[in-house]
Formats: structure tokens, sequence, C-alpha cells
């Protein structure tokens, strides 16, 4: 089972819109042999 937890940010660089964010997620359970820890994505 994943926890979640993610941010994101609208910015403009002059009048293009850009969208950024980050996240982590935690396996708080896994089958054996499954994900497990924490990851991290941009």
């Amino acid at each position: 089972m994943p926890i979640n937890f993610q941010v994101s940010k609208l910015v403009k660089f002059g009048e293009q819109p850009v969208s950024l964010s980050a996240g982590a997620r935690y396996w708080a359970t896994a089958p054996e042999n499954g994900p497990e820890g924490w990851r991290a994505w941009e």
C-alpha cells in the first residue's frame, strides 16, 4: 500500500505558463519481493 505526497505550482515565464511538481511515495506495506521504502519523483 503506497502513501503518496505531491506538491505542484503553476508559474509563468513571460506569457508561457509552466507547471512544476515534485512528490514522494512511501510503501507502507507490499507483497514479498514487491516495492518497499521511499521513492521520489519530479
